[in-house]
């Protein structure tokens, strides 16, 4: 699914990678933050995947939970 979902992230986005150079790309491998009970919780108990990519003047991230789309976010900022 994760694949699917960057795969369409791609796609659409795909006039972009003309004019932008990848600076990179990078997978959720662990992590962990503090939830409302002031818990340490691991994404691994989510069954949480997400994938980064980075380009000189845009950025995507695209999230799945237990093999499903979760989140998906497209962002251009701006070089200075």
């Amino acid at each position: 699914m994760l694949k699917t979902a960057v795969l369409l992230l791609s796609l659409f986005l795909s006039h972009l990678a003309i004019s932008s150079e990848l600076v990179g790309a990078w997978e959720l491998v662990s992590g962990e933050y503090v939830n409302k009970k002031n818990e340490l919780v691991g994404y691994q108990s989510f069954e949480l995947k997400a994938l980064k990519v980075l380009s000189v003047d845009h950025f995507s991230f695209t999230s799945e939970k237990s093999g499903e789309f979760w989140a998906g976010v497209w962002h251009r900022h701006l070089s200075s």
